[in-house]
Formats: C-alpha cells, structure tokens, sequence
C-alpha cells in the first residue's frame, strides 16, 4: 500500500502542496511562489521548479490554472508532468479541483475568487463554467479585477476629476507607498497581474473602516461573482435555490462573502476541502484508499491545524 498520496494546488499567487497518509495525517507542507502561465515566457520552467521536490513514486493530483482551457498551455502541463511525476500523477484544472474539494465530488457551483475568478458547478447536465476568461477581458470580481478599480478610483480622486474622499490616500497608506509613486508602483513590476491582484486586501481593510468607496468596489465586485455563480448553475441544471460553496481569498472577506450571499438569496455551504486538500483526496481515491466521509473531516481538521486554506 502506498504510504502517502501529494495534493498540489498552484494559483496565481501562491503554490500550496501537501503530503498526507491514509489515515489522512499531514505529513508535510510546502508553500511557495504562484504559477500564472500567462504572465510569463518562462512558464515550463517555473513548473518543473516548483515540481522538483514531489516525490516521484507517490501519486499526485495537481490542479493548474488554464488546465483544459488553451491547448498550447495544456500540452505543455501535461508533458511536464508526465516527463517529471510519470503515470501516477493526474491534472486537474484548478477551478473544478476547487469545485471537487468544495463538494467531496457532489453536485454544487463552486464560486472562486483569488487572483481571478471563475464558477464551476456540478449537476443534473453534467459539469459547466462560467467566467474566468482572464485578466484581459475577465476575470470579473477577482483580486485583480478589484485591484484595477481600485487604481482607476484612486488616479481619478489624484487628478481632480473625482471629489476627493480620502480614499487614494488610504490606499496609499495601505500599500505604503506616496500618491505620486502610485504609477511607478503599478506599471514597474515583474508580475503585474498578481501585483495589483495584492491590493484587493488593501480594499479589505478600508472597507472594514467604512470607506464608502472600498465598499462600492466590494459590492460591485460581488455582483459580478454572483451572476458568473448563476450562470453556471444553470447551464449545470441546477434550480434556482443551488448550493454553493466558495474558494479564493477574495471569498474569505467576511464583507464580500456577505454581499455574495445576498445576491444568491441564501449563504453558502462551507467548503468540505480547501482547494489542495481536495487534491489529496482525489489521489487518495485513485490508490484505493478507504476515504469516507470521515476521513474527509479528518483531513479538513488536519488542515486547518497546518493552516492551509
């Protein structure tokens, strides 16, 4: 019997991979640098650096962002890991690992919202998606996409054409930085897409303060997570009252997630599996493990215990 199974979850901003045994114990955490490869020339080497240290004879679930969504970036994941991890190894993409972890493989829409944002829902008509048709012309809701509204409010309140509420300066302050160093700071960046996709915490915080411009952008923001959630529920067919469940650090706002559920009528289940977790759990089950609905608790408290979301 295989010792151990490898859940990988690579994300615009951060990497999260995990050892876990049967009795679905942690045996290790690694946490490194995101994988976007749409942000780089370099995108088959920045994989196999972050797939070095798996172990080649354990079986591993990846989830990969563009996975089954463009062809060239999906040829290429698929003779990396092949070429590194051999025929234990299984792909996913990382919305529908999101969606499978959420749901311990059952029927529901899964509304992700990191760095961008997608819906994958599972139901009566199989599998759908919405959104998610990146930074360029979606991404709707997204860190990113709160980033950029972010910036446009605050370069407008800099230059007059918008009152001046204070917001510019707040989000200056936020991200420690002077407002005439708010171009530099945007446009002087390697990876610019997880860059200002880190100031959607910033959002957070002012919005926590009752700035009524954080807010505006949250709430704008939720909008547009609910309707690609509503799309994919149907195309999925799913009813009008579905479950839902959620993934991304956007979601893990207390202001958005509240905004989101408003929108959909009614609050979300609570993820089963973080993302990675859910990646461990799909290994488990291709090795033949015993993995019931309590070994799916166990490894969520587990989880949590190593502080992996």
């Amino acid at each position: 019997m295989m010792d151990q199974v490898v859940g990988i979850d690579a994300g615009g901003t951060k990497t999260l991979i995990i050892a876990v045994d049967a009795a679905a114990n942690v045996q290790g955490v690694v946490r490194t640098k995101g994988f976007d490869p749409t942000q780089t020339s370099d995108a088959r080497q920045q994989l196999r650096a972050i797939l070095d240290d798996v172990p080649i004879n354990d079986a591993v679930t990846l989830g990969l962002p563009y996975y089954q969504e463009i062809p060239e970036i999906t040829a290429s994941q698929d003779s990396i890991v092949q070429d590194l991890l051999g025929a234990q190894a299984c792909i996913m993409n990382d919305v529908a690992l999101a969606q499978f972890a959420a749901f311990a493989g059952g029927e529901g829409v899964l509304i992700l919202a990191g760095t961008g944002s997608m819906a994958w829902a599972q139901g009566p008509l199989g599998t759908s998606r919405a959104g998610g048709f990146g930074d360029l012309f979606g991404d709707e809701g997204s860190a990113y996409w709160i980033g950029c509204r972010a910036l446009a409010f605050a370069s407008r309140q800099i230059d007059g054409r918008d009152a001046d509420t204070g917001f510019a300066k707040s989000l200056c302050v936020q991200i420690d930085i002077a407002l005439e160093e708010l171009m530099a700071w945007a446009y002087t960046t390697e990876n610019r897409r997880a860059h200002i996709a880190g100031i959607a915490g910033a959002v957070s915080q002012l919005a926590r303060q009752n700035d009524a411009t954080a807010l505006a952008i949250l709430r704008q923001a939720a909008r547009e997570l609910v309707a690609i959630g509503v799309a994919a529920a149907g195309a999925a067919g799913l009813s009008d009252t579905f479950v839902w469940s959620y993934a991304g650090g956007v979601l893990s706002d207390d202001t958005v997630l509240s905004f989101v559920s408003e929108g959909i009528g009614h609050p979300p289940k609570t993820p089963l599996l973080p993302p990675v977790g859910g990646a461990a759990f799909d290994a488990a089950r291709r090795v033949g493990w015993q993995v019931d609905d309590a070994w799916v608790a166990t490894l969520a408290k587990n989880l949590a215990a190593e502080d992996v979301s």
